[in-house]
């Protein structure tokens, strides 16, 4: 595989290496003419043909992107990510082998205590949320309550 690699970098290297001297030897023929306007001409064809033609929508995108792109700067940090936080109603609440609580909610994920908090204030009827805490873990609150549960997604 190392051997691909390398032959492949070596035949890459070499593409370039010859377009550039065909690129400098062109320059060169231009630099040998004596008469200052056909040097100048034979210049003018080069630049002629290293210039493409930018595409007019490709232009505007790149406009409205930098536009864009600015119209934020130094706000991101200050944005909350969505789905942050979310609104869920327990349908059922089960506990395992372990003492640990299996929550259904109502729009059918299955959700399992994560940590080992032995007390969390269960009422019915209650609003709970489920939020994003750091590094890719969850929590279980309640509105109202000081109090939450770390929480896993099982389905």
């Amino acid at each position: 595989m190392k051997h691909v690699i390398a032959m492949g970098m070596v035949v890459l290297m070499s593409t370039l290496a010859s377009s550039s001297l065909m690129a400098q030897q062109s320059y060169r023929d231009c630099a040998v003419i004596n008469d200052d306007q056909e040097r100048l001409m034979c210049y003018d064809r080069l630049n002629e043909q290293d210039k493409k033609p930018v595409p007019a929508t490709k232009m505007k995108e790149k406009v409205e992107r930098e536009r864009k792109g600015n119209s934020d700067f130094g706000l991101e940090h200050k944005q909350l990510k969505k789905d942050e936080r979310m609104s869920v109603t327990i349908t059922a609440r089960d506990e395992d082998a372990y003492g640990k609580w299996i929550l259904t909610f109502d729009n059918g994920q299955v959700w399992k205590q994560e940590g080992s908090d032995s007390y969390f204030p269960w009422q019915e009827g209650a609003n709970y949320f489920v939020e994003r805490g750091m590094f890719n873990s969850f929590y279980l609150a309640r509105e109202g309550v000081n109090k939450r549960l770390k929480i896993e997604r099982i389905k």
